[in-house]
């Protein structure tokens, strides 16, 4: 699965600066930052650094990256999530896009701590022929990985959709235009929504072809131990036990970040939400070198929308970060 329909965790801040700083993101991701405006060339293609770059490590006002490992097409394991003991179809999980000329992904963002609450909506469109591939690329344990900053290998020429509509029902929250793709609740105000709204996402097409998907508004994050309300000290000589109240979606998933900042390795680790707790093996925090960092979690629901010649994941995240500090 091509990695610009993975989701999460984040390094850089878009439109505002915040606070707390870059979260560390699961494979493969990387730290750089991102800007959410700069030049165009053409209708058919803008430089990287000309928008929101969702593969550096692009965040909506404090933590979502697309880099880190979360599966928009089911949430669940190799056989499916289930509920109630029987198998359940998760969302987009049939579309396939295979040889499509284009692929992306749009991501809608609630960051409920640190508060205020803001919400954000990002997209990014791509040749599939120059996007990068998905996987751990560095130390994969368990459901973890660590993993250094990726180097730039060139940018990559984002391409246009026409307008994409952020709806919840028949009320238009936000507009992105493209080159920059990029909303903000800090500066558009009508960008908010309910946990358990059904969002959609509208593309009118241009460049790559219109599209259309809806999706259901993650539920805030609720039992985190420990809890994201006040910085977290992290000892990296033992394990890490991360536990939360699992959501009553059987697709969600949980992602959870650690950084040591924008250009050290990170670890991210990515797990069904029904599974409660994901433990950060002794052996990868014992890499980190740095005494101060990041910590995300995030809950994320995912889903895919074919267009005719483009294959784009949507995701919705609720996002809680936090600072640490790592000490043996």
């Amino acid at each position: 699965m091509h990695r610009n329909v993975l989701a999460l965790v984040s390094a850089a801040c878009l439109l505002v600066a915040c606070n707390g700083g870059g979260s560390g993101g699961a494979a493969p991701g990387s730290d750089g930052g991102a800007s959410g405006d700069g030049p165009a060339t053409s209708d058919t293609g803008t430089p990287a650094d000309s928008g929101a770059d969702l593969d550096s490590g692009a965040d909506l006002d404090s933590g979502v990256d697309l880099d880190s490992g979360a599966n928009l097409d089911s949430g669940g394991t190799a056989d499916g999530p289930t509920d109630d003991g029987g198998a359940v179809s998760c969302p987009g999980s049939s579309v396939d896009g295979g040889g499509l000329a284009y692929s992306g992904v749009v991501l809608l963002s609630h960051v409920s701590l640190p508060a205020p609450a803001t919400y954000g909506a990002i997209a990014q469109i791509e040749s599939t022929a120059t996007s990068a591939p998905s996987g751990c690329a560095g130390t994969l344990v368990n459901a973890c990985c660590y993993e250094e900053t990726a180097a730039d290998a060139g940018l990559p020429m984002f391409v246009s959709a026409g307008d994409i509509t952020i709806g919840d029902g028949t009320t238009t929250l936000a507009t992105l235009t493209y080159p920059g793709y990029v909303a903000s609740s800090r500066l558009t105000a009508s960008l908010t929504w309910a946990a358990g709204a059904m969002l959609t996402v509208s593309a009118a097409g241009a460049t790559a072809g219109a599209f259309h998907a809806t999706i259901v508004a993650p539920a805030v994050i609720a039992g985190v131990t420990p809890p994201f309300n006040a910085a977290i000290t992290v000892k990296t000589s033992s394990d890490l036990v991360v536990s939360w109240t699992p959501g009553k979606r059987p697709c969600s998933q949980i992602s959870f970040g650690l950084s040591q900042g924008a250009t050290l390795p990170h670890i991210g680790c990515v797990v069904d939400d029904t599974a409660g707790t994901v433990t950060v093996p002794a052996s990868l925090l014992g890499m980190f070198t740095a005494t101060s960092g990041t910590a995300t979690i995030e809950r994320i629901e995912g889903t895919h929308a074919l267009a005719s010649n483009a294959e784009i994941g949507v995701a919705a995240v609720n996002v809680q970060t936090t600072t640490t500090t790592y000490a043996p």
